[in-house]
């Protein structure tokens, strides 16, 4: 949420960050390097029929602000390269240069699956961190400091269903 607040004359932007709800629906743990770790997400396993939005929540925590100043969160499906976000954290709001550390908040994601995707697929989605202007991909770890590929659930993309089908 974003507004702008006036105060005799000074223009101060008010912005508040979503917050990470008291119980993580399903807890995850990837630190992707010395700078942010992912917490969680509200869902694991998300669907939708080719044309439909689906959403998912990712809960964050800073370890340390980014000496990189356009770090970008990667969301996406692994293997559909049409089905991702890329977005500033906090929607542009939370430059990664300004963590905090031990700050957390929620960021939603919007994930169109495209009318032409084929039916009856699913994918790994994976979620990390990105910096654009050097093209690289920050590792990510578990907790015991190995590095892991960050899959954090699957998407399917579901077909339509069929009346009184004919099985041979």
């Amino acid at each position: 949420a974003v507004a702008t607040v006036v105060f005799a004359g000074y223009f101060r932007t008010a912005f508040a960050l979503l917050p990470v709800p008291d119980e993580i629906e399903y807890p995850i743990s990837y630190r992707y390097e010395e700078v942010a770790r992912l917490i969680g997400t509200s869902e694991i396993t998300i669907g939708g029929k080719p044309g439909e939005t689906v959403v998912v929540d990712l809960y964050w925590e800073a370890l340390r602000p980014a000496e990189e100043k356009d770090v970008i969160v990667h969301v996406g499906a692994l293997g559909n390269e049409q089905i991702r976000r890329h977005s500033y954290p906090a929607g542009g709001n939370l430059l990664a240069t300004e963590w905090e550390p031990g700050e957390q908040w929620r960021e939603r994601y919007f994930l169109t699956i495209p009318a032409d995707s084929q039916p009856q697929q699913s994918y790994p989605l994976v979620a990390g961190l990105y910096d654009i202007s050097s093209a690289y991909t920050f590792l990510a770890f578990d907790e015991a400091g190995n590095e892991v590929f960050p899959v954090i659930g699957r998407i399917t993309v579901h077909g339509e269903p069929v009346d009184n089908p004919e099985y041979t």
